[in-house]
């Protein structure tokens, strides 16, 4: 295996060690094969210390990977909440499309576990929860559509 995919994998596996053996030895915005940055696998497997130090070392923090998500996307399906934050107070765009024309509160909201204030502080940030994706859907509609009462405030407030 060669040092990029070593350095993913010690992302995915949480091992710091390899990790910082590896991370000068690459670029730090190197892809993997599906498009994805180092950031997208810190934000998939909520890997929240490995995701400081890439953001410190200029990682492309908005990098739209495979079918066009960013590790905002990632984070927010998988429901890490610290990942979240972290990523918003580094700027990340809360208003980037995926290849479906979501953006990140889409991912938000399709995630029914994720908690309020993580939606609160997404449209805080300048989401919006009225921006249709390709198939004509926003995060507002889905709101109404479950009767989702705490949402249709945070959203229509």
């Amino acid at each position: 295996m060669d040092e990029t995919t070593l350095l993913f994998y010690s992302i995915e596996e949480g091992d710091e060690e390899k990790f910082r053996d590896l991370i000068n030895t690459v670029d730090i915005n190197t892809l993997d094969e599906s498009g994805d940055n180092l950031l997208h696998a810190a934000a998939a497997y909520g890997q929240d210390e490995f995701a400081k130090e890439l953001i410190d070392r200029d990682i492309d923090i908005n990098h739209r990977g495979k079918e066009g998500k960013t590790p905002l996307h990632y984070a927010l399906e998988m429901g890490y909440e610290d990942m979240v934050r972290i990523l918003l107070s580094e700027g990340a765009d809360v208003t980037v499309t995926d290849d479906y024309g979501n953006q990140p509160l889409w991912s938000a909201v399709v995630n029914e576990e994720t908690k309020d204030d993580i939606i609160q502080s997404l449209v805080a940030h300048g989401a919006d929860p009225a921006n249709q994706n390709d198939a004509g859907k926003s995060p507002l509609s889905i709101a109404r559509r479950r009767d989702d009462q705490a949402l249709i405030e945070i959203f229509t407030d």
